[in-house]
């Protein structure tokens, strides 16, 4: 029989098998406020249990939904899933579900720069390894125009597999669950969302007499001004290959650069495309650490975490992070909009799925274990487990007890610049009808990213400068492009 009291979560404390956010996270599934689960991991006893749950003894039960949640009970899922804050947070509520349904999940974390590969090895071998994905919005064109991804609407639909009141699809924010959709289907649903923002540190701030960044000229001038290598540099921005494009448009679009023009020409080697690549290497090479080329996200939060930087501009999702108990920030950090260039303020937004294979036997199995991780109540479980800042529905950020956890943090500007963000990153004047959301969507965009991401890492490195290294990146993703047969004959 399943043990869902609080009493029975205790005595697993007690017994030494769940960390602090583990209890924390699974108390809240049960219904037990933040507050309460956190007097109750202080005292440690039955006692104090039982003043915390409802009349009778027993916790809230989790709403759950009106299916039969045990249908696929004894089936076993393999779940590839992005090493991620996100990722940590499931994995801890993780038998919560596997209690509920009888169903195990086996999931594999994956760096993100093996992520896709696998998945992609996986699809084009017809292996059929995975049951359900974890995947970026971009792959979704892929993924979807291959047939290797099954849509989401046909379950959403059926009233054995969704209680549509309580998921609430709606509930999900609708710019990720656009990013989701291909040809009017629905190929997976947010497992989290994210935009970018300025991080900067207030105390260094305070003391320079600086002002928080308008500009990018701004943000460049203070990054400078911070810059005082080898004990802290002025900023820190992805520039490795895999992972440097997604910051590297929020330039483009700040410069009203695009990626393709109406006829699927290239256009990132023009004007605004090199001045935006001058600027982003710019700010790197006179105020960021060394071997900025090879970073990612990894090394650059880890470095802001640590107090190594003055500022970073990267994704929304880190700032939890920053006031962990343990890190040197914890208290020292403010939040900004992206600086606005010569033309726009470059709003940025991100979704990764989850999906179900169209391969796997598993299908109902699947689609049980991506509702539950996607609900309300695990949204706002893991959410307060201090592990995420990125949970794809708007209740849990309205949440008044969420808010006050990250009001008490200093993280309600945080909040509110993340939901901006996510709100206005949309291009509706792009000459391609691709270009409209933040990074282009079309089925071969992550082979012609490849391309961008070397020129950009190239220029980092001093190995090229900015119009040599896109008029080269601009060849190879036309080559990618004409073989994918975009362009007629006259072309």
């Amino acid at each position: 029989m399943r043990r869902n009291t609080i009493g029975a979560l205790v005595d697993e404390l007690d017994r030494g098998r769940l960390s602090r956010r583990q209890f924390l996270a699974r108390a809240s599934l049960l219904g037990v406020s933040l507050g309460a689960a956190s007097a109750l991991y202080a005292a440690r006893a039955g006692e104090v249990a039982a003043q915390a749950t409802p009349a009778g003894g027993a916790a809230a039960a989790p709403a759950t939904g009106n299916i039969d949640w045990q249908q696929a009970s004894g089936q076993t899922l393999r779940v590839p899933m992005q090493t991620h804050p996100t990722t940590t947070a499931i994995m801890e509520v993780l038998p919560e579900f596997e209690a509920l349904t009888g169903i195990k999940v086996q999931i594999e974390e994956l760096d993100w720069s093996v992520l896709h590969e696998k998945i992609l090895t996986d699809f084009q071998s017809g292996s059929g390894t995975y049951d359900a994905v974890m995947h970026g919005c971009y792959t979704t064109p892929l993924y979807a125009t291959n047939g290797w991804v099954e849509d989401l609407t046909t379950y959403l639909d059926d009233p054995a597999l969704t209680d549509t009141s309580w998921f609430d699809v709606d509930d999900l924010f609708a710019p990720s669950r656009e990013l989701l959709t291909w040809e009017e289907g629905q190929f997976g649903l947010p497992v989290y969302s994210q935009s970018d923002l300025l991080y900067y540190r207030t105390d260094l701030y305070e003391s320079a007499g600086l002002a928080v960044p308008e500009t990018l000229e701004e943000y460049a001038a203070n990054a400078q001004t911070l810059n005082n290598p080898p004990s802290l540099y002025g900023t820190a921005m992805w520039g490795s290959k895999d992972q440097s494009p997604p910051i590297f448009f929020i330039y483009l679009h700040a410069f009203g650069g695009e990626y393709l023009d109406a006829d699927w020409n290239p256009t990132i080697n023009n004007e605004a495309g090199v001045a935006a690549l001058t600027a982003y290497a710019d700010i790197l090479k006179t105020a960021g650490p060394p071997g900025i080329a090879s970073w990612g996200f990894p090394e650059t939060n880890n470095a802001f975490t640590a107090a190594l930087l003055g500022h970073t501009l990267q994704a929304t999702v880190f700032a939890p992070g920053y006031q962990a108990e343990t890190a040197p920030v914890r208290g020292k950090v403010g939040y900004a909009v992206t600086p606005k260039g010569p033309v726009q303020r470059g709003y940025s937004t991100f979704a990764m799925s989850l999906a179900i294979s169209s391969r796997t036997e598993r299908k109902t199995a699947a689609w049980l274990f991506i509702q539950w991780a996607l609900s309300k109540g695990v949204c706002k479980a893991t959410t307060l487990s201090g592990d995420r800042g990125d949970s794809p529905r708007a209740s849990t950020w309205t949440d008044p007890e969420v808010r006050g956890v990250w009001d008490a943090l200093g993280m309600g500007e945080w909040a509110d610049i993340t939901l901006e963000g996510m709100s206005k990153a949309v291009y509706p004047n792009a000459s391609n009808p691709v270009c409209t959301s933040f990074e282009p969507r079309f089925p071969e965009y992550l082979q012609t990213r490849d391309h961008l991401g070397a020129a950009i890492s190239s220029v980092l490195a001093g190995s090229d400068e900015p119009k040599a290294a896109l008029d080269k990146a601009a060849q190879q993703i036309r080559a990618v492009l004409e073989h994918a047969g975009y362009y007629n004959a006259s072309s």
